[in-house]
């Protein structure tokens, strides 16, 4: 049964039947109470395409024109919801939404566009936008206040789901695939706070079972993962992997670990020394060095830069003329038996010495007047024996001399008694200090254990 044949019109009827099949009405509009009896429960009553009255069953089959309606739960379900879309021609500006734009914004052109998110007030938590560049361009997204929350390569597809409305900005999650023509995709996962970019992740840790890769990965804590690639640079205070690291440059300022690095050896360039009277290696800038000696080297210095745990190996080649040696070593360089090996002094010989920084601390250092003097240095680890010379921007007490070699007898974790020559030091026999002293006193100490390995002639 439906109702039909209610014409609309300019004056008022009032009908009192208290049920009716069909009423015909020529003119005037229908108010009142209408009930319909010979309607079943659950329609609905709408207007048709000729401005009749229809009833409309509710239905949860699906059929063409039935109302779709909750479950008990308040779920809402369909073979799919089409949302609308809007197309974007780029032109380099800013396209901000709005809580009635459409929840797919498709960015066509060749300019880069950026786009703002609706004020967060004006939407609900969860609304969501899908934003799809089709250019090439590198273009941003920006919150309702306006900060960036990621740029983005061309090609890319971003998905913005509010996760609280409290402020103009409100809280974004953000999902999105970045790519380029040249570049592999890549999926990143984050939370909205600070801007992120393709090709940079940078995080206090980064996790991933599979791999994480770009021009740049960083971190302040871990990057850990079946693999971890790059074509620049991996470097944090803390690198591990379960399979392997690859890529041109590894750096770390804490530990670089697992069970598989690539290829499972590393290749370290050997550096060219400058000849000269005195000859001065950075430990901190190379692994491996080679000196061409064209006459004798008075010093070979000790390193301008050095860290505990340095090792290489130093190659020392003859000219062809030969007979060139090295008269004098720094003091933290250490052979067996206390004499520095001598070189092979045949033309064009090499020697080659492996090395290894197994102590060293620097600092700044106080010296009582006293016999014997007391040196103080905060945790200073220094071992019985070891070597230890002083520099100053002053003068230094009456016993000691600046560039001068000492032995240490230590009396504690930051204090020690020096001695003037190794067997003074094993009788007990300790510098006296007295006069005055100025200025800041910097104490070195170490030693680089150094080992022939070979000389060929």
């Amino acid at each position: 049964m439906s109702i039909s044949d209610i014409n609309k019109g300019a004056s008022g009827v009032n009908p009192t039947a208290s049920s009716i099949g069909a009423l015909p009405l020529t003119g005037g509009t229908l108010s009142g109470d209408l009930t319909i009896s010979t309607l079943s429960a659950s329609q609905a009553v709408v207007t048709d395409a000729n401005d009749k009255l229809v009833s409309l069953p509710y239905n949860s089959t699906a059929t063409a024109s039935n109302l779709a309606q909750w479950d008990s739960s308040a779920n809402f379900q369909a073979n799919r919801y089409v949302a609308s879309h809007a197309i974007i021609v780029s032109a380099g500006g800013v396209t901000t939404l709005t809580v009635v734009s459409a929840q797919t914004q498709v960015v066509t052109g060749t300019l880069a566009q950026t786009i703002q998110l609706p004020d967060a007030n004006t939407l609900k938590v969860g609304d969501r936008f899908e934003i799809i560049y089709s250019n090439s361009a590198a273009s941003i997204v920006r919150n309702g206040s306006g900060t960036t929350l990621i740029t983005l390569t061309g090609y890319s597809f971003v998905y913005a789901i509010c996760t609280n409305n409290s402020t103009v900005a409100g809280v974004w999650d953000i999902s999105f695939k970045g790519n380029s023509a040249s570049t592999s995709n890549s999926i990143v996962t984050r939370n909205n706070t600070s801007g992120i970019a393709v090709g940079s992740v940078g995080c206090s840790g980064v996790v991933s079972t599979g791999a994480v890769s770009g021009s740049t990965v960083s971190a302040t804590g871990t990057v850990s993962g079946a693999a971890v690639s790059a074509t620049g640079t991996v470097s944090g205070n803390a690198i591990s992997s379960t399979t392997s690291v690859t890529g041109a440059t590894i750096s770390s300022s804490g530990t670089l670990s697992g069970t598989g690095l690539t290829n499972t050896f590393f290749v370290c360039a050997k550096t060219a020394l400058t000849f000269g009277a005195t000859v001065t290696p950075a430990f901190n800038s190379a692994q491996n060095f080679s000196l061409t000696l064209t006459a004798n080297v008075a010093t070979f210095a000790n390193p301008s830069t050095i860290s505990l745990g340095n090792r290489g190996v130093i190659a020392f080649v003859q000219d062809a003329a030969g007979s060139r040696t090295i008269t004098a070593w720094g003091f933290l360089y250490s052979f067996a038996g206390g004499v520095p090996i001598p070189l092979t002094t045949a033309g064009a010989s090499k020697d080659f010495f492996n090395y290894y920084v197994d102590s060293y601390v620097t600092g700044a250092a106080t010296i009582t007047i006293a016999t014997p003097s007391v040196v103080t240095l905060t945790g200073h680890n220094i071992l019985f024996g070891q070597k230890v010379q002083f520099t100053t921007t002053g003068a230094l007490p009456t016993g000691l001399a600046i560039n001068t070699t000492y032995y240490a007898n230590p009396t504690g974790a930051n204090t020690l008694n020096l001695a003037t020559s190794l067997v003074n030091l094993r009788a007990g026999t300790y510098i006296a200090t007295s006069g005055s002293q100025s200025g800041i006193h910097t104490l070195t100490s170490g030693s680089i254990t150094m080992q022939q390995s070979l000389n060929i002639l």
